[in-house]
């Protein structure tokens, strides 16, 4: 094949991937905002809209998704809106275009990586073209393609492939040219490993997946003496510390497994049974992409259930294989460690959810590369089959992930559809109750009903069944007192993390007159002193702050500021403290508040240097402590 024909061919599979991305996905681009979306992005609300650099700093600085807050990812978000709430359109259109822009990445990665090994050309065109196809129109990816907040995972996947891309980039250029060689190197893992962390901490990854091509595909390819002292700082040294991480915190994150409905043990027995379950879908794409698995059968033990010991050992001796084989079957070998790498962090020790679809996002590259070298292999001396193969198989990608995008373009058939094929997912039910109450659905009370009966241990759907009965005005006081007595008997699940909050909102706001504070007061209470108490910090903070303003509404100063200090004792933040101050001056306890607001800006000037300064608020609750200390004296 001529050269010149070659490079024809290789620029066009740049915006043939581009279209072939946007026209699957584009169906979803009608969807709403779901889950956590609002949760995330309903901070643009909390300062009037991102407006001016005070705005900007305090949206992308505060994050709450995650250890680093997660930086990059929200700025990203207002490129399409400055304002909550939003038109979800712009959002979706642009998580589209970024994962267009990622399968574009992959091709030049995998042309990249077979060129530094030396590969033909027109072999190398086709396995970056069938790879990168099949992994951009995976229906696995619809869920974090479609669902805004995932964009997170998109974004940490864009720098990471531009990471490897510089990487191979400047590992061509070392024999030639060290110096430009080194930069380029270094470039990819300190600058674009930073931008993937800022967007989601999985960006830690980038040396590890260096390292795993390093391992397999590179490792007959030729490296300057000097190699080793640059790698052993800049990539090994950072996996060496992230696996002594994982270790050290295990113990450590053992108190925050209280929220979960699994423990450390158990969660290290289900992550292999889940790990190939990921890649049967990746393999095997027929299935319906989801967004619960709160169903998920956990591992009690080697035995519960009998796929965990054998699911254990077929991932060892995988593994085992990989490493063995790694001379004479180094694809492979590169295909298992680069997927399991990517599950390092999100399938370990952390007290994490079980199983998410999202996660395989990156790590399914592995598998697909692998898929693709060796069906290109197979028929290297008749095109044929694999043309036709290949056509057949990204066919069937496109059209079935058009057809799951257009059930994501509507929140409604959305819900319904993920509900009919959970049947025994509590969130899936609950979820689906709540769109049938927002639709005024006539059978959403019998529906509710039913999902309480078919999960009588859960202390959230309790709540969601009195909360969805005070809304229609039905709520009766034996109904209630139902509720508070089962509450000292039902443990706290992970769903009235919302639920109990959500009811608590309504009796403040008066949209539920049927509660009293009082009566809320006391159930809160009766939950928190339960014997199997809530242990989520951040949970039981924000019940402390509802029940201060259950007080506010039911005229009680002290015990709102009992609940104050409550939340205080937890977690002294600027914004809690400075309610404190507000209250103490409001009720013309002048010393006090002058105290609280002292703290406030003791905290204030140790804050992070990227937020800014809340002096003004402090400076505006003096001025009022003074009007009122001037008008009593």
């Amino acid at each position: 094949m001529p050269n010149r024909l070659e490079k024809t061919i290789q620029i066009a599979t740049i915006p043939l991937l581009v279209m072939m991305s946007i026209l699957a996905f584009w169906p979803g681009t009608t969807g709403g905002f779901i889950l956590d979306d609002s949760f995330n992005l309903g901070a643009m609300q909390k300062y009037g809209g991102v407006h001016n650099l005070d705005t900007l700093r305090f949206f992308i600085f505060e994050g709450i998704s995650g250890p680093t807050g997660r930086p990059i990812s929200l700025l990203s978000f207002l490129i399409d809106s400055q304002s909550w709430p939003a038109d979800p359109f712009s959002f979706k259109r642009t998580n589209i275009l970024i994962h267009s822009l990622n399968s574009v990445l992959i091709f030049a990665v995998i042309y990249k990586l077979f060129q530094i090994i030396g590969k033909k050309e027109s072999s190398t065109i086709i396995i970056a073209f069938l790879c990168a196809s099949i992994w951009a129109l995976h229906p696995l990816h619809i869920s974090t393609v479609l669902y805004v907040i995932q964009r997170m995972t998109e974004l940490t996947a864009l720098f990471t492939l531009a990471g490897v891309w510089c990487y191979l980039h400047g590992r061509q250029k070392l024999q030639a040219s060290p110096g430009p060689g080194y930069l380029w190197m270094s470039v990819a893992v300190i600058i674009f490993g930073l931008l993937a962390i800022l967007s989601k901490e999985n960006g830690v990854l980038l040396p590890l997946y260096i390292l795993v091509i390093e391992f397999t595909l590179l490792r007959n390819t030729p490296r300057p003496q000097h190699w080793r002292y640059w790698a052993i700082p800049i990539l090994v040294m950072p996996v060496i510390t992230l696996l002594l991480y994982l270790g050290y915190s295990a113990n450590n994150h053992l108190a925050l497994y209280a929220v979960r409905d699994f423990n450390l043990f158990e969660r290290l027995l289900s992550q292999p049974r889940i790990l190939w379950d990921y890649i049967a879908k990746i393999i095997f794409p027929a299935h319906t992409p989801t967004l619960f698995f709160d169903n998920f059968q956990t591992s009690k033990s080697l035995f519960s259930p009998a796929t965990t010991l054998l699911s254990i050992t077929a991932l060892i001796a995988t593994l085992a294989a990989s490493l063995v084989l790694r001379k004479r079957l180094p694809l492979l070998s590169f295909a298992v460690l680069w997927f399991l790498a990517g599950h390092l962090l999100e399938s370990s020790v952390l007290p994490l959810e079980m199983y998410f679809e999202h996660r395989s996002y990156l790590p399914m590259l592995g598998i697909i590369l692998a898929i693709s070298f060796y069906a290109e292999k197979l028929t290297f001396r008749n095109r044929k089959p694999l043309i036709a193969g290949g056509t057949l198989v990204i066919t069937f990608l496109a059209v079935t992930t058009w057809q799951h995008s257009h059930t994501w373009g509507n929140n409604t058939h959305l819900i319904a559809s993920i509900a009919k094929n959970q049947p025994h997912s509590l969130r899936a039910q609950i979820l689906q109750t709540k769109e049938s109450f927002r639709l005024g659905d006539d059978n959403a009370m019998a529906q509710l009903e039913k999902t309480k009966q078919q999960f009588p241990e859960s202390l959230g759907v309790a709540t969601v069944y009195v909360d969805s009965l005070c809304q229609l005005g039905i709520l009766t006081k034996d109904k209630f007192m139902a509720l508070y007595k089962s509450s000292a008997n039902l443990p706290p699940d992970s769903y009235l993390g919302a639920s109990l909050p959500n009811l608590a909102k309504k009796v403040i706001t008066e949209d539920c007159q049927q509660i009293t504070a009082k009566g809320m007061i006391a159930l809160i209470d009766k939950i928190l002193k339960s014997d199997t108490p809530i242990s989520n910090p951040a949970v039981k903070i924000k019940l402390f702050l509802l029940k201060s303003e259950l007080y506010i509404k039911d005229r009680n100063l002290k015990g709102a500021l009992r609940s104050l200090d409550q939340a205080i004792e937890m977690n002294p933040t600027l914004t809690v403290v400075l309610r404190k101050a507000e209250l103490l001056v409001n009720a013309n306890r002048l010393n006090a508040a002058a105290g609280q607001l002292s703290l406030a800006k003791a905290i204030d000037k140790l804050r992070s240097p990227l937020l800014p300064s809340r002096q003004k608020e402090i400076d505006r609750l003096w001025s009022k402590l003074n009007a009122r200390k001037a008008f009593l004296s």
